[in-house]
């Protein structure tokens, strides 16, 4: 699985508050070892937010933005979520795989 920093600090951010230290330490030693992490950097980051600001939707995140310039460096076709925005930029979720 590949995942930026971004993901990681909003995922531990929402695994935190919703479900407390013990979810958070059970995550980080169980499902990120398994990730390759790719670090935002200053080139990423200017990329993804001038795809963010020229979108100017609502619901639309840097975060997300980041991870569409990681994934189509890495030639990733393949998301896990239900985000709309993903399917809209041509990437599948892998229950979407049949239809």
């Amino acid at each position: 699985m590949l995942t930026s920093s971004f993901v990681l600090h909003e995922t531990w951010a929402l695994v935190q508050a919703r479900l407390g230290w013990d979810a958070v330490e059970d995550w980080l030693s169980s499902l990120v070892p398994l990730c390759e992490i790719v670090w935002i950097n200053e080139a990423i980051y200017t990329t993804a937010s001038a795809r963010t600001r020229q979108a100017r939707e609502r619901r639309l995140s840097l975060t997300d933005c980041s991870s569409f310039e990681i994934m189509l460096a890495h030639n990733c076709r393949h998301f896990i979520g239900d985000d709309k925005h993903f399917q809209t930029m041509g990437f599948t979720a892998p229950a979407d795989e049949g239809t």
